[in-house]
């Protein structure tokens, strides 16, 4: 059993309901908590449709949640033994907050380097060059677009930024 990482670790729990759901919750928890575990073991703790529970299985494990190894008796049946690597899920999500800030410093040196304009009809933020492009018109109701205060834009993103260091 992996000692360090378990499914009700909160950022954990979050990633697995909302890639998941529910269901698929449960059952990474118990894989998780009986490790290795045969599918009929896990049909037999959970019931249900063979099918259903098989769709909920590749689901964890395009989700990078579990994972299988196939073994072959010898009389050619063949058994499916289920684990979890939650280290996988660490590593997901690790890069997703590393891509999101690269985005937010990119954001932050463009609202920081330009004048921008902004609709307040449809809250389209533009910078001076696209927004002198059409005129300074709204591309989407026309409206004329007024300067904006990248002040409190600059610190949304500043906050976000300090979230995730």
């Amino acid at each position: 059993m992996n000692n360090h990482l378990h499914p009700d670790i909160p950022h954990i729990k979050k990633y697995l309901l909302e890639t998941v759901g529910d269901e698929g919750y449960s059952l990474a928890k118990f894989i998780h908590e009986k490790q290795p575990v045969t599918i009929e073991e896990i049909q037999e703790a959970h019931g249900g449709n063979p099918s259903e529970l098989r769709k909920k299985l590749y689901l964890l494990e395009s989700a990078h949640a579990a994972e299988y190894q196939v073994e072959t008796g010898p009389k050619g049946w063949q058994t499916f033994i289920w684990n979890t690597n939650l280290y996988n899920i660490e590593f997901l999500l690790e890069k997703k907050r590393e891509a999101e800030m690269r985005a937010l410093e990119k954001k932050l040196e463009v609202a920081q380097s330009g004048l921008f304009f902004e609709c307040t009809n449809c809250s389209i933020r533009e910078t001076f060059d696209g927004a002198y492009g059409h005129d300074f018109a709204c591309p989407v109701c026309g409206k004329l677009m007024q300067q904006s205060d990248s002040g409190k834009y600059i610190e949304r993103l500043r906050k976000r930024i300090s979230e995730l260091v």
